[in-house]
C-alpha cells in the first residue's frame, strides 16, 4: 500500500479560500479532520484485530503508527504554510461508555508518543490541540494535558462526570462540552432545557 502524497497538487486549495476569508474577518481558524492514531489504525486491521495486535505484533503496530504520524505532519506542516490556521482538532474515540478501550499501559506505549509529536509540532508553530474523544477518557485526561492539549470535547454525557472535571482540570485546559441532544426528535422538553442550564452552570457560563 502507498501512503497518501501529501505534496499533491490543490490539497488546501479551497480551504485556504476559506481561511483567508476568515482571517480577513478577524475569525479564529480551526482545522481538522477525523481519525489520527486509534481510529485511523483500526480502521486498516479492524478494531478486534488491532486490540490483539498490540500483544501479538507490537513492532508492526509501532510501524504503521509511524507513518500515519509522519504523513499527518507532513500534512499539518503544508496545512500551516497554506492555511494559516489558529488551531488544530483531531479525534480518537478511545473511551466506551463506561471505560477505556485499552489499558493506560497500551496507550502510553503505542498511542501517546506520536500523540506527542503532532501535538508538540502544533505547540511549535503556535497552534491549538482540540481533541475529539468519545467515551469516558477520564483517566487519560493528566496524559493529554502532559503532552500539550489544550481543547477537549466532548466531555460525553452519562459516562464522565462533568462537574468534576471540569473543578479538577478547568484551570489547564478549555472545554468543549456536549449536550445530550436525543430526546423527543431534538424537542428541548422542561426536563431537557434545566439540564442544558445545569450544564452551563457547571462551566461558570451565564444563562
Amino acid at each position: 500500500a502507498e501512503l497518501p502524497d501529501t505534496e499533491a497538487p490543490g490539497l488546501f486549495d479551497e480551504a485556504k479560500k476559506i481561511a483567508d476569508k476568515a482571517h480577513a474577518e478577524g475569525k479564529y481558524v480551526l482545522i481538522h479532520h477525523w481519525s489520527l492514531m486509534y481510529e485511523r489504525i483500526w480502521n486498516f486491521r479492524g478494531m478486534e484485530n488491532l486490540l490483539m495486535d498490540y500483544y501479538d505484533y507490537p513492532d508492526e503496530v509501532h510501524a504503521l503508527h509511524r507513518a500515519v504520524a509522519d504523513t499527518e505532519m507532513k500534512l499539518l506542516l503544508r496545512a500551516i504554510r497554506e492555511v494559516k490556521p489558529d488551531g488544530y482538532m483531531i479525534s480518537d474515540d478511545l473511551g466506551t461508555q463506561r471505560s477505556l478501550m485499552m489499558s493506560p499501559a497500551t496507550f502510553r506505549e503505542f498511542i501517546k508518543p506520536y500523540y506527542r509529536e503532532v501535538w508538540g509540532l502544533c505547540h511549535e508553530h503556535d497552534l491549538d490541540v482540540w481533541l475529539h474523544t468519545c467515551g469516558n477518557v477520564t483517566p487519560f485526561l493528566e496524559d493529554f494535558i502532559e503532552i500539550g492539549f489544550d481543547v477537549i470535547h466532548p466531555i460525553q454525557k452519562r459516562c464522565m462526570d462533568a462537574e468534576e472535571i471540569a473543578r479538577k482540570f478547568g484551570d489547564r485546559i478549555c472545554i468543549l462540552a456536549g449536550f445530550v441532544i436525543y430526546n423527543k426528535k431534538f424537542k428541548i422538553d422542561e426536563k431537557l432545557y434545566a439540564q442544558i442550564l445545569e450544564d452551563l452552570k457547571q462551566r461558570n457560563c451565564h444563562e
